[in-house]
This record gives structure tokens, C-alpha cells and sequence, in this order.
């Protein structure tokens, strides 16, 4: 019998995805030792149905995959995306998706003659977010350096059931009376610039190029990332401290500006921008900020459309007003993320968004590693997936900033390879970096 709540079946239908690198030659005997290791530490990643596992689990017929990845010159980034698209396609096929293990790929290179290891792991969202994904690649990276670090792994839906914060049947019918009666939203579609937005004749020659190899293939999401050095992170702050604004507020702000000069929308027709806020909720459930487990919750604001016309640090200040007063978890916003997510009849209850960004504030990936190990490091790319094949008109992206421990920070988009072009992502990636530069 399963252990999963009813949300935590749900979301074992999407799925969370990194790639990182070593600047070391591991044997593939050792990089596969340390991975039965690791899913020895967390069961869960053997088979996400369990998170305390099972006397029966062998974990040696669930070995890593060892990839051979064409030449791309000397920028790592070109190997860390190709190797997390590659797991990614791997992890929709058939016989991977009637299993319930996650899985490791890696790869070996030579750059400027130094030998370097990538890795991509990939597990379902069920009992993981983000930070336990990355709490996870720090403990097997670690093994390296024979250091064992373990983290704790609960389940948050459970608090949740105990404290009763799921709304029963009469709250849920009374919220959607209040909530689900919404007007029509702003929403882009990144498959199409404005007339206005010139290419290149390499930029046309990349979208068709890429338009021909998706003949006859599933449509899947693949991501593209772009890194803030330290002095760029360090002048977004203090731009975020003088205009006493969160982060993620800015973020929102500049990827809707980004977005509006950039792609066709329907701000003609609507009347409402919606955000999907995310939040993590470690403090308020298990107080424990290094714990593996699904921990994030979203609220959606509406503002009235005529925001648009705000500048980039007033809708800042609109969004930073509403991040910071919701701190409970009654706070019935919430409540009304819950209805979406722990009911299977998710389509009367689904809320149609215009954007969804994730700032993940003070955290920084990889903290915990030893310093022989950070010594070494490349650098960390994340994909958020679906297990599935998508439609081919799926056209949602997301967007995800996370600080490393470095003090670089990173930005990784996920979008459908069909229908939109790395070409269109990389340029709205492009402009996002050039707007936060620039405030």
C-alpha cells in the first residue's frame, strides 16, 4: 500500500532535476558505489513511494548512466545543460516510468586539460522541492571526500492533516465560491516575439535547426541557465536593501518587463496580472531549514492590469508588501493553494497564472560540502519537469534563482522544447540579467 497522501501522489507526477561538476576524474566503480550509498542513507530515492524503505530493496539493479557527450568547446555550461536534458528525456521513457527510482547519469570530459565530472540526478517532486534535491547532491558528494552528511526527511503533508490546515468540504466550497470566480489573466506566449524584436540570421538558422530535430519526438521541457557573478548578486542587493524590496519581488517585477517587450500577450483582454508566489515552509512545519521533503506552498495575488504601467520598483513594492504579510500557515491564501493541490479533481480548482518565479532568499545551494570538495566545484543547473510526454501546445515556463555557495547566483528557466526556442529563452534570459544590472 502506498504512504503517499493524496497531494504527494499528485506531485509524484512531476519531477525535480539538477546537473553539477566536479573537477576530478571519479572511477565509475567508486561514482557508483557512492550512489547505491546514497540511496541506502535515503531510501526514497530507490523508491519514492517510501521514505523509511524496505529489507527487500536490493538498490545495486539501480545503477547510474554513463553518457558520452559530444565535443561543445570549453564552456562547461554547454555540458551541464546537455547532460540534464539528456536525463531528463531518459526519465520519460516507458520503462522509467513504470518504476519508481530516481536516477544518476554522469559524464566525463577534458577541458583546457583538466579532467572534470558531471553529474545530473533526477527524482520525483513527490517528497522532494528544490533544497532537497540539493541537500541530496550534497551528501553524495561528500562520500567523495568519505564524509558522511545525512539529513532528516519528513513529510509535510502529514503536519498539515494534524493540524487540520487542510480545508474540509464546507471551507473548500466556501473558498471557491470567494476565489475560483476569477477574470481572465495575463498570459504570454514565448513561442512568439513581438514584430517589433529583430533576429539574427544565426538566430533564425538555430530555430530552424531546432524546429527540424523535434520531427517525430515526444515534447519535453529542457532548460537553459545564466549565472550573476558576485559583484552583480552584491548591486542587486543593495539596490533590493535601499528600496527595502524582497527579491523575489524584483525578480517577478523584471520577468513580467522582460516578458511584456519581448512576446505577444493578451493585455488587451484582461484585466488581472496573477503571480504564483512560492514559499517554503520548513520554519513553520518542522523548523528545520536542512530537512529533505516537499516543503513549498504558493499563493496567488491578483493586481489589477493598469500595474503594468507601474515601473519595475513599484510593482516591486506592491509584490514585496504581499510576500511579507502572509507568515501563517492558516493564512487562508494558503488554504487556497491546498484546494488546487489536494483534491484529484484539480481541474475545477486549478488557478490560471500569468508568471511563476522561485527565489530561494538566504539558502545557498551546496553549503555543506567540504572545502576540498567546493575547491573543485563547477557548478549547479536546475529543471523542473514533468513526468510525462507534454502536449504539444504546452506553453508554460518557470523560473527558478537560487544563490551557490560561492556567492555566484544562478537563474534556470524550464520550457517545452516543441514549441518554444532556446533562442526565445536565452533572449529573455538575456534581458532579465540586463534589467536587474541596470534598476
Amino acid at each position: 500500500m502506498s504512504e503517499y497522501s493524496i497531494y504527494e501522489q499528485i506531485l509524484s507526477y512531476l519531477s525535480v532535476y539538477c546537473s553539477f561538476g566536479v573537477k576530478e576524474d571519479y572511477s565509475d566503480e567508486l561514482i557508483k558505489e557512492n550512489w547505491i550509498k546514497l540511496q541506502k542513507n535515503y531510501p526514497y530515492l530507490y523508491n519514492y513511494e517510501s521514505i523509511k524503505g524496505n529489507k527487500e530493496y536490493t538498490y545495486s539493479d539501480n545503477l547510474p548512466i554513463k553518457y558520452e557527450l559530444q565535443f561543445k568547446g570549453d564552456q562547461t555550461k554547454e555540458y551541464l545543460t546537455e547532460l540534464i536534458n539528456l536525463l531528463y528525456k531518459e526519465s520519460l521513457k516507458p520503462e522509467r516510468l513504470s518504476k519508481k527510482n530516481s536516477i544518476l547519469a554522469f559524464s566525463k570530459i577534458k577541458i583546457n586539460n583538466i579532467n572534470i565530472t558531471l553529474f545530473s540526478l533526477y527524482t520525483p517532486h513527490a517528497r522532494t522541492d528544490f533544497k532537497g534535491l540539493s541537500f541530496f547532491v550534497t551528501s553524495f558528494l561528500n562520500s567523495f571526500d568519505n564524509i558522511s552528511t545525512i539529513y532528516p526527511m519528513e513529510s509535510m503533508s502529514g503536519i498539515l492533516s494534524e493540524k487540520n490546515l487542510i480545508p474540509d468540504v464546507k471551507e473548500r466550497q466556501d473558498m471557491i465560491k470567494k476565489y475560483f470566480n476569477y477574470k481572465q489573466t495575463l498570459l504570454f506566449d514565448f513561442s512568439k516575439f513581438k514584430e517589433n524584436i529583430k533576429l539574427t540570421d544565426e538566430e533564425k538558422n538555430i530555430i530552424k535547426n531546432e524546429q527540424n530535430d523535434i520531427n517525430n519526438q515526444n515534447n519535453y521541457l529542457i532548460s537553459e541557465t545564466i549565472k550573476l557573478n558576485i559583484n552583480d548578486i552584491n548591486s542587486i542587493l543593495e539596490k533590493c536593501k535601499k528600496n527595502n524590496l524582497s527579491l523575489q519581488a524584483l525578480l517577478y517585477a523584471v520577468y513580467l518587463k522582460a516578458s511584456m517587450e519581448l512576446f505577444e500577450n493578451n493585455i488587451n483582454k484582461v484585466d488581472v496580472v496573477n503571480f504564483q508566489i512560492i514559499y517554503d515552509q520548513r520554519k513553520l512545519t518542522v523548523n528545520n531549514e536542512k530537512c529533505i521533503g516537499l516543503f513549498a506552498e504558493g499563493t496567488y495575488p491578483y493586481l489589477p492590469i493598469d500595474m503594468m504601467n507601474k515601473s519595475i520598483i513599484d510593482i516591486s513594492k506592491e509584490l514585496t508588501k504581499h510576500i511579507r504579510k502572509i507568515n501563517s500557515l492558516n493564512d487562508e491564501e494558503f488554504k487556497r493553494y491546498r484546494i488546487e493541490c489536494y483534491y484529484f479533481h484539480k481541474e475545477l480548482y486549478t488557478i490560471q497564472y500569468t508568471l511563476s518565479a522561485t527565489n530561494m532568499g538566504k539558502f545557498k545551494v551546496l553549503d555543506d560540502l567540504s572545502d576540498n570538495i567546493k575547491n573543485k566545484f563547477i557548478d549547479y543547473y536546475f529543471l523542473n519537469g514533468l513526468r510525462y510526454p507534454l502536449d504539444n501546445n504546452y506553453g508554460k515556463i518557470e523560473i527558478h534563482m537560487f544563490s551557490l555557495f560561492d556567492g555566484t547566483c544562478n537563474i534556470s528557466l524550464s520550457y517545452p522544447k516543441h514549441n518554444i526556442s532556446s533562442v526565445n529563452i536565452r533572449k529573455l534570459l538575456d534581458r532579465i540579467k540586463a534589467i536587474l544590472l541596470n534598476l
